[in-house]
């Protein structure tokens, strides 16, 4: 019998782009380690963009994959990060959106800066549609559901001080799953306990003034589904996301 280390044929997983025996504990291994560090490095290349899922006027929402994990994300870069208060919005979305601990907000996965010294963060995919798109469909029952997850996660949100002053149904995923996701936090303020804002810190639109749409896609929106999979929605779109020729880092 040969080495029970060494997996079986059959059960062999199949190779990644990081070579032919990255997938295996081997004399190769320290070389696979850097090559995942590498991809992991500020600049690296551990994110392929796929297609473009929205463009506002905060930033820009990819498609795109994780090479290291093999796992399909989006991709959020800031629009302009030479304009403070647009980068100011960027940062407070990336604490904001990853300090969060609720399934009504989308999981956070990585903040980095690329090649061209751009910061983007990464956070789960959502296969779904925006709320808004919905809306007409949905029964007042199925309403209704929405509105009180939405509900609880801005619950949530408010208990840690935070207040979105964005909320609205295109900023609302729906997930096939029958998750429902608040996104698009760039407008957030962070309060103190007090309720003001904490000493030396601006809100993310960098005054006081009222909040402007930012129109970004929500999270994933990509050839999703309809409220919720367990409803009679139809879901013939159901599938892999389309593939676009990967569009260059920003």
């Amino acid at each position: 019998m040969g080495d029970p280390r060494e997996p079986l044929e059959e059960t062999r997983p199949a190779p990644t782009e990081l070579g032919p025996d990255s997938v295996l504990i081997s004399g190769e291994s320290a070389q696979v380690v850097r090559n995942v560090l590498a991809k992991s490095a500020p600049g690296g290349e551990r994110y392929r963009l796929l297609e473009l899922l929205g463009r506002g006027a905060m930033g820009e929402v990819y498609l795109a994959v994780d090479t290291v994990l093999g796992r399909e994300v989006a991709v959020k870069f800031a629009s302009d990060p030479r304009r403070a208060d647009l980068a100011l919005r960027f940062l407070t979305e990336v604490q904001v959106t990853g300090g969060l601990d609720h399934p009504g907000v989308v999981r956070v996965h990585d903040f980095d800066v690329d090649r061209e010294g751009r910061p983007f963060f990464t956070m789960k995919r959502i296969r779904g549609e925006p709320w808004s798109e919905l809306l007409q469909k949905q029964s007042l029952q199925d309403r209704l559901e929405v509105f009180q997850r939405v509900a609880e996660a801005v619950a949530h949100a408010h208990s840690r001080g935070v207040l979105h002053r964005d909320l609205k149904p295109a900023n609302v995923l729906v997930g096939e799953y029958g998750e429902v996701v608040v996104a698009d936090w760039g407008l957030a303020k962070i309060l103190d306990k007090a309720g003001g804002l904490p000493p030396g810190r601006q809100d993310g639109a960098g005054g006081s003034g009222p909040p402007a749409g930012g129109g970004e896609a929500p999270a994933g929106r990509s050839g999703g589904q309809g409220w919720p999979a367990r409803r009679s929605v139809s879901r013939s779109r159901r599938g892999a996301p389309r593939r676009a020729r990967p569009a260059p880092p920003r």
